[in-house]
């Protein structure tokens, strides 16, 4: 058994030098690549993050499902804001205001897309004396069964280089624009009044591996952040503010055990091939530093450039739209607490008479920079209606 599992690890090893060769070989050709010119419906700011050198930090697992290694309080708290940019596996390449569909748009420029080699991080689970650890545990080793044989199958099905070519890779890669504005008016149909995210995918057949390229949030959850798109975006240009992405991007929520169920129920969720749409209980982070409950649920979906349609089959484009659902009390609590902080704020401006006054304004100012309107919330997510049945 020994010589079994060090001739695997010497496999995986070699792999793993090969797809950074690949890997290197595909950034050496973005960079090639001469930059289109975009539409004056754009605006672009760009941001370059260094990754830091961090101790005990969570590892990024095939396909960027973000895992602690101690879910405890303490030890969560710690590196619950730890994100790509922060594990070196990538970089946002700019910051996109799209002012035709009304949404904002995180460009990327991925180095890798996790690990996919779980076999330290389930012995370090299997050490816990705690279920939900221990069913952590299973699932990754069901999870990396299933990731094994997708890589062993798409291998095979890449293999083929006069049909996977460099010509073929560039047809996927300029059909993503195309990919890009259809999934937006789609979701601008299908949802017009809820609250989402969308991440959008595409396949580099060298690297025989998926690849996120952006990830869009929806004009209705910078809303309920608290922040208008315009606003919102003239911050981010104004002062590069990390904060304000890391929010976007990794949560930073509160409930440790909360996030591991839902890392279980994710990764079970991708050994069935995305086919439900799955359902979990989350929390959201506002703006302006509010912990609010939510239920998200998890959908994928594909585009087929060739016959122009979305549907749920295998595809090169493919994408994930995640929505936030709220429970009506916690909009009125949200609106409340708004309103009472616009109160605050208004008086200490009529009274701004010493430091200690001035100290807190500028406090409240920084946490409070936005605030949402009462009709908007209670009209336009119906929540009136749902709060009488």
């Amino acid at each position: 058994m020994e010589i079994e599992q060090q001739e695997e690890e010497k496999k995986q090893s070699d792999q793993a030098n090969l797809l950074v060769l690949s890997q290197k070989d595909d950034i050496t050709e973005v960079n090639t690549i001469k930059k289109r010119k975009r539409t004056k419906a754009f605006k672009i700011s760009k941001f370059y993050y260094q990754p830091q050198d961090i101790d005990d930090e969570p590892v990024y697992i095939y396909f960027l499902n973000k895992i602690y290694k101690n879910y405890e309080k303490e030890q969560y708290n710690q590196y619950r804001n730890y994100g790509f940019t922060d594990a070196g596996i990538a970089k946002i390449e700019y910051v996109q205001l799209d002012k035709i569909f009304e949404t904002i748009d995180l460009k990327f420029d991925f180095l890798s897309l996790g690990v996919d080699n779980f076999r330290k991080l389930i012995q370090v689970f299997r050490k816990k004396a705690d279920r939900d650890y221990f069913e952590l545990a299973n699932a990754l080793k069901e999870y990396q069964i299933w990731i094994n044989q997708i890589f062993k199958t798409a291998a095979e099905i890449f293999s083929d280089k006069q049909k996977f070519n460099e010509s073929y890779q560039e047809r996927i890669d300029e059909a993503f624009p195309e990919f890009e504005v259809a999934v937006k008016q789609w979701a601008k149909e299908q949802f017009p009044n809820e609250l989402y995210d969308i991440e959008l995918c595409s396949i580099k057949y060298n690297l025989v591996r998926p690849i996120l390229k952006k990830k869009i949030y929806s004009k209705n959850l910078i809303l309920f952040l608290g922040s208008d798109l315009e606003d919102f975006y003239q911050k981010l240009i104004d002062f590069n503010l990390k904060n304000y992405i890391t929010n976007l991007l990794n949560g930073g929520e509160d409930n440790g055990k909360l996030q591991l169920q839902k890392a279980i129920k994710i990764i079970k969720w991708m050994t069935q091939y995305q086919k439900e749409e799955l359902f979990f209980d989350d929390e959201i982070i506002t703006l302006d530093g509010l912990s609010i409950p939510t239920q998200k649920s998890l959908s994928y979906y594909s585009y087929n450039y060739t016959s122009k349609t979305i549907s749920q089959k295998r595809d090169s484009h493919f994408f994930y739209v995640t929505k936030y659902n709220f429970e009506p009390h916690w909009i009125s609590f949200l609106i409340q607490t708004r309103q009472k902080n616009q109160q605050m704020l208004k008086q200490i401006e009529y009274n701004q008479t010493n430091q200690t006054q001035e100290h807190i304004f500028n406090q409240i100012n920084k946490n409070f920079e936005f605030i949402c309107q009462q009709e908007y919330f209670l009209e336009k997510f119906n929540y009136l209606q749902k709060s009488s049945n």
